[in-house]
C-alpha cells in the first residue's frame, strides 16, 4: 500500500494516503520552524533578502522536514525499510513506528 510520510531528523512525523496533504504538513512545519528562526535572530520574514538566514538557521536547527512515497509492502520481514531521502541521507524505517504515528 502507498503511504507519504514526512521525516524529521530520521525520524517518522506524520503518515498520510494523499501526498498533497503530507506536503501541505511538511510546508507547514517548514514555515513554522523558518518564522521561529527568524524571530529569535530578529529578522523580518518580509525581508526576502535576509529570510535565506532563517532558512539557513532553521535547517542547522534540524528542522528539515522531507516527504517521501513508500510502498509499505516493501518492509522486510523484520519490519525495516531502507529508503533515500531527497537530501540523499539514508534512513532505516520501522514499520512499528509508521503504524504508532499513523495512529496519533
Amino acid at each position: 500500500m502507498r503511504k507519504y510520510i514526512v521525516i524529521r531528523s530520521g525520524e517518522i512525523v506524520f503518515v498520510s494516503d494523499n501526498e498533497e496533504e503530507a506536503e501541505e504538513y511538511a510546508n507547514q512545519k517548514m514555515d513554522e520552524a523558518i518564522d521561529e528562526a527568524a524571530e529569535e535572530m530578529g529578522i523580518d520574514t518580509d525581508d526576502v533578502d535576509q529570510v535565506w538566514r532563517a532558512q539557513y538557521q532553521a535547517g542547522y536547527d534540524g528542522e528539515v522536514y522531507e516527504t517521501v512515497e513508500i510502498d509499505t509492502d516493501d518492509f522486510n520481514e523484520d519490519g525495516e525499510m531502507e529508503i533515500i531521502l531527497p537530501s540523499e541521507e539514508e534512513v532505516t524505517l520501522c514499520e512499528d513506528d509508521l503504524l504508532r504515528v499513523e495512529n496519533e
